[in-house]
């Protein structure tokens, strides 16, 4: 991460966010069983935890920038 230029890293993070978003997907749509459910519930819970960091992360950026 680069601090040197808030732009660029504006930029990267936006990148982030959509690769994250398209990364978590919709609801399956096939039947799981109870393993594959929390499996499941856990990578999603991981990833919007990156999500909001990020999200934080490029608000405070912004907040510099102004």
């Amino acid at each position: 991460m680069s601090t040197d230029d808030p732009q660029a890293r504006l930029r990267e993070i936006d990148e982030d966010l959509a690769k994250l978003k398209d990364a978590m997907g919709g609801p399956v749509d096939y039947p799981q069983d109870a393993g594959d459910q929390a499996s499941d519930l856990t990578r999603r819970e991981e990833l919007n935890a990156e999500i909001e960091a990020l999200k934080r992360e490029r608000d405070r950026i912004r907040r510099g920038l102004e």
